[in-house]
């Protein structure tokens, strides 16, 4: 009965683990990620200071692409 505790915590451990992002990607990839997220939010900022000062048309779409491809 201990024996398949054990065995039931492992499986079920196993399977809450999943692939996250921690576990598939390596450092470089994340490196890489971080890059494109910092990227994206430098080109937003002009249109976000344009939309403070009102000096922009009121639509709160970007005119970037959100999604990197990877």
């Amino acid at each position: 009965m201990k024996r398949l505790l054990i065995l039931l915590a492992l499986v079920v451990a196993t399977f809450m683990s999943g692939c996250g992002p921690g576990l598939v990607h390596s450092a470089s990839e994340r490196r890489r990620r971080h890059r494109n997220i910092m990227a994206l939010e430098a080109r937003q900022i002009n249109d976000d200071w344009d939309s403070f000062w009102m000096l922009d048309k009121p639509s709160r779409m970007s005119y970037w692409h959100l999604r990197e491809a990877d």
